[in-house]
């Protein structure tokens, strides 16, 4: 047979109501024993219902097979006081235990009242704490296993805030590889839209790969909903080799855009002499030029929908074609597609200008020079006819 022990401490308890619950194991009877000597021996579950005059309980405990759980009830204007100690020695052991079982309505286990804003409800310290089901913070009716309703703030000291998720197939006891595909991590928001709650953008964390040792390809997605619609469309991914696609889910390139860039600033490369060597000057730049061909064309725009080529008549070059005169300019993506540089043909046309201008120059030169004689053979025969001249006037006068 248990025995519960109480001890007094001072007089006076204005009211007290308390029930301890036994567990299925628990003897059946227990015996209450009141500091007069009397004691009370009842079934499985003891009540102590106040008003106790003379009698204020700062201890109370249930021994049983030599375990021991101490309950605390404490009433005092100032100090620390604990309305539920529980405490065990046990490696396995637990201090408090709380049981709601009821057909209807709702029952709570173990509550905790603070009714000044500097107390707790709850104090755990140490060691590990176990939360099955659903938890809510500030939540009555949770709907998910942490279900909030305000921020998350993150105190972190001497070490680094981290935010930490982790990922695996099968079984909690059981944990298995994660395969290609698989959600590693969704973030998403979701907002009322005066029906319900619906998912507006996310963000995706994907496995590229089964993973291994040594082999963690990731992908990260992110996603929004269009103006007028539900829909939730990928924008922009990262991919596992660190390309950066945008309005496209295959990037070929460190950054690729499927659609037009419009800049209010400048764009610029890397030009600075202290990154380069070999520097020669680009020759035969207008026979080059003299090469290529400007071509008017139309996209695929049917074939290659992830593109989002734009619509309409186009002008530009072919890459094959250019590839073969200025291999430079043009680039192999990761898909097997060329890509041409078109900014990278203002060295070639300046180049191209200069050889014209020198040309130029140089005809301008022979053709001085050509003025040049003619002028001054003109002013020769002008002398000589001037000579004649005078030589058949003294003629004529004789």
């Amino acid at each position: 047979m248990s025995a519960l022990t109480i001890s007094p401490v001072r007089p006076r308890l204005a009211g007290l109501a308390l029930t301890l619950l036994t567990t299925a194991s628990a003897i059946a009877q227990n015996t209450l024993t009141f500091p007069n000597g009397t004691t009370n021996t009842g079934p499985s579950s003891v009540v102590i219902r106040g008003p106790l005059p003379d009698i204020l309980f700062t201890e109370m405990s249930l021994a049983q097979n030599g375990a021991r759980a101490a309950l605390y009830l404490a009433s005092a204007p100032t100090a620390e006081t604990f309305g539920v100690w529980g405490q065990s020695a046990s490696i396995s052991g637990t201090g408090v235990i709380g049981i709601a079982s009821s057909a209807t309505g709702t029952s709570t286990g173990v509550k905790g009242i603070a009714t000044s804003i500097s107390g707790y409800a709850g104090y755990f310290k140490g060691g590990r704490n176990y939360f099955e089901g659903n938890t809510g913070f500030g939540v009555l009716s949770p709907t998910a296993p942490i279900h909030t309703s305000g921020d998350i703030l993150i105190d972190c000291f001497m070490a680094q805030p981290e935010f930490r998720t982790r990922r695996a197939q099968g079984t909690q006891a059981a944990p298995t590889t994660i395969t290609a595909n698989v959600s590693m991590l969704r973030i998403a928001c979701e907002g009322f839209d005066g029906s319900s709650y619906d998912e507006g953008g996310s963000i995706l964390v994907t496995a590229d790969e089964t993973w291994a040792v040594g082999a963690h390809g990731t992908r990260i997605a992110f996603h929004t909903t269009n103006i007028g619609s539900i829909n939730n469309f990928e924008r922009m991914r990262i991919a596992p080799n660190g390309f950066v696609g945008i309005n496209t889910t295959t990037p070929s390139e460190r950054l690729q855009v499927a659609g037009n860039i419009c800049a209010t600033g400048s764009i610029g490369a890397c030009s600075d002499a202290r990154f380069k060597k070999n520097i020669t000057p680009i020759q035969s730049a207008l026979s080059r030029l003299d090469q290529l061909h400007g071509v008017n064309f139309e996209w695929q725009r049917d074939t290659f929908p992830d593109h989002q080529f734009a619509a309409g008549q186009q002008i530009g070059f072919i890459a094959q074609e250019v590839a073969k005169v200025v291999p430079q300019l043009v680039a192999k993506g990761s898909d097997g597609y060329l890509s041409l540089d078109y900014a990278r043909l203002t060295p070639i046309i300046v180049e191209a200008l200069r050889e014209l201008r020198l040309d130029n120059d140089c005809k301008l030169s022979e053709r001085d020079q050509r003025l040049a004689r003619l002028e001054s053979e003109n002013a020769e025969l002008k002398s000589r006819l001037e000579k004649l001249e005078s030589r058949l006037t003294k003629l004529a006068g004789r």
